[in-house]
């Protein structure tokens, strides 16, 4: 990130070192601004939904693997490309995880319980009393497990506890940095202080 170069801009390099092509859902309003961003990326506008519903809005139905990213989290001190090293994961859905902060993140993300091998045992969304390790800021489906998202879920990944017990392979890599949500005011003003601190 710096001066001229925006969050959304560093997410779309990430993603086309990694992946074939890469592709942004905006809503309308903010289609003017996305365009002058000049992204190497398919712009879609469209009103979701849900994220369910902008995921599968976004989803070229001819490709196998599908990874997807949240524009408002930053990764700050990363050693690597958590795209690519997704793609490093074995699965039917692989998750990027970092360590859970409580101190930061309680109730606002999804949880990850996985055991020693990296296979995904249990995933709860935004719960304050939950005391999973770890948290997920990005995943990959692959063999067309993204057409089993329900349109009207709240997340990605709210039946994915019903997959693991239908036998879908979930497992998890655990990535390098400290997870910055940027989504909320607490989160962005501790995004500023980082890229601050970094001049």
């Amino acid at each position: 990130l710096s001066d001229s170069h925006s969050l959304l801009q560093w997410h779309v390099d990430l993603m086309s070192r990694a992946c074939s092509s890469v592709t942004v859902l905006t809503r309308k309003r903010w289609r003017p601004l996305i365009d002058d961003l000049a992204l190497n990326a398919r712009i879609i506008d469209k009103e979701p939904s849900t994220m369910g519903d902008a995921v599968l809005t976004a989803v070229n139905k001819t490709i196998n693997d599908v990874v997807i990213g949240m524009p408002d989290v930053y990764i700050h001190n990363s050693t690597n490309n958590f795209y690519q090293d997704i793609l490093s994961g074995t699965g039917d859905v692989v998750l990027a995880t970092w360590d859970y902060a409580p101190q930061n993140m309680r109730g606002k993300v999804g949880q990850v319980l996985a055991d020693d091998e990296g296979k995904v045992l249990s995933v709860v969304d935004k719960d304050p009393d939950c005391d999973y390790p770890e948290m997920w800021g990005a995943l990959l489906f692959r063999h067309q497990v993204v057409s089993m998202i329900d349109p009207r879920g709240g997340s990605v990944l709210n039946r994915v506890n019903s997959w693991i017990e239908g036998g879908i392979s979930v497992t998890r890599v655990k990535m390098s940095g400290e997870y910055i949500d940027a989504g909320t005011i607490d989160g962005l003003a501790r995004l500023y202080t980082s890229i601050g601190n970094l001049r």
